[in-house]
């Protein structure tokens, strides 16, 4: 009974060693720093040491009991799709407002929804990278493989009624499952004058005499019924978005890795478009936004505090900003460096920044007793909090 109780009783101080000793090898591997030493000090004295040791479990090691018995993280798999969730909205190939379908395993489908447009159809997977998947700052999720069906240039959409083709504009509506949630389709609408057409297209992969089959199915839900819908793609191919169109898929070339070569010479206007692309498609709109501080300045602060100064030299102290990180400037919060920008996405990135008026700027911060800015917007009480659970 004695050496039970003494057992009992050395458990905890065998997990103490245990647990120092598993801290240790993780700080000689670089696995973890100072300051995650002392943060699990501080957890510890706060939440106990079955905290500490989940917590290393988790962030050390990959190693969730959570969700050890569920690789999809809680999301539904659905049977043929190579992926959970299977269609996603996001970045891709830096290219914005992209949604992915993941056809079957290792088969994706990217579309542009700006144009509604069908950016790359391809064999191989996504790369995601970035704050949002791997707390890298500046990398985005990126296509790699071996495409069958690419588009750079995007389809321009038409409407012809009595004979007449007249060039259509687009409308995303977002996309949508189907009831057993094993398909989905996009929804978007075309505007050509006073005519306005409402479509879903819904792509699919099927095999077919042993070849696979790249399926884009359109359908009308409104509209007029004389009018039909249709497209031409950057490559001059003109299509009716009528029924189902067939691709099948046989040449492949291969996905180039991502350069930082040169593009053309832009003027003013295109270099400064050019520029909120490359933030957009960045983790600066993280940190900035162009009308009011949130981590880091406005743009239009920094546009004012160097408007009238010689241009090209604050070009290239703040290209220099952007691709090495700086501290000081606007405050103790360090900007990260971005080296994978190139020098002329940086002073893309520059010629929008200043180009923003000083006049949009709200410099009127809420302040707090001592002064000083909040940190986050949750610290002041502008609008009415969430008390209850949104119907949507």
């Amino acid at each position: 009974m004695k050496k039970l109780i003494a057992a009992i009783l050395l458990l905890p101080v065998l997990l103490v060693l245990l647990l120092l000793l598993t801290v240790g090898v993780a700080m000689q591997q670089d696995m973890m720093s100072k300051a995650d030493l002392e943060f699990l000090i501080d957890l510890g004295e706060r939440d106990g040491l079955q905290a500490v040791i989940a917590t290393i479990r988790t962030e050390l090691y990959g190693v969730d009991p959570n969700n050890m018995s569920d690789p999809s993280y809680g999301r539904e798999q659905v049977e043929g799709r190579g992926h959970a969730p299977w269609v996603m909205r996001g970045n891709l190939d830096g290219r914005p407002r992209i949604v992915e379908f993941a056809l079957a395993p290792g088969i994706w489908a990217a579309y542009d929804t700006q144009q509604q447009s069908l950016y790359q159809l391809w064999a191989g997977e996504v790369l995601f990278e970035g704050s949002v998947y791997d707390y890298k700052h500046g990398p985005q999720p990126r296509s790699e493989g071996e495409w069958y069906l690419r588009d750079k240039d995007g389809a321009q959409w038409f409407i012809e009624a009595d004979g007449i083709e007249q060039p259509a504009t687009v409308q995303y509506l977002g996309h949508e499952y189907s009831a057993d949630k094993k398909s989905a389709s996009m929804r978007f609408a075309l505007t050509a004058g006073d005519t306005r057409l409402e479509l879903t297209e819904q792509p699919e992969l099927i095999e077919r005499d042993g070849t696979r089959m790249f399926t884009r199915t359109f359908a009308r839900s409104d509209g007029p019924t004389e009018a039909v819908a249709g497209f031409r793609t950057g490559g001059g191919e003109r299509y009716l978005a009528q029924d189902t169109l067939e691709f099948p898929l046989t040449q492949t070339t291969a996905i180039a890795l991502p350069t930082a070569a040169a593009g053309p010479a832009l003027d003013g206007a295109s270099e400064q478009a050019h520029g909120e692309s490359v933030i957009a498609n960045s983790d600066c709109l993280g940190c900035h936004a162009a009308n009011h501080k949130v981590t880091g300045p406005a743009w239009a602060q920094v546009a004012g505090k160097f408007r009238g100064k010689i241009q090209d030299e604050v070009v290239a102290v703040l290209a220099d900003h952007i691709i090495d990180g700086s501290v000081g400037a606007w405050g103790k919060v360090p900007m990260p460096a971005h080296p994978q920008l190139s020098r002329e996405d940086a002073v893309a990135a520059v010629a929008y920044i200043l180009s923003v008026d000083e006049q949009e700027a709200n410099l009127n911060v809420p302040l707090n007793e001592k002064g000083k800015p909040f940190l986050a917007t949750y610290e002041y009480g502008v609008l009415p909090k969430l008390l209850t659970m949104h119907p949507s």
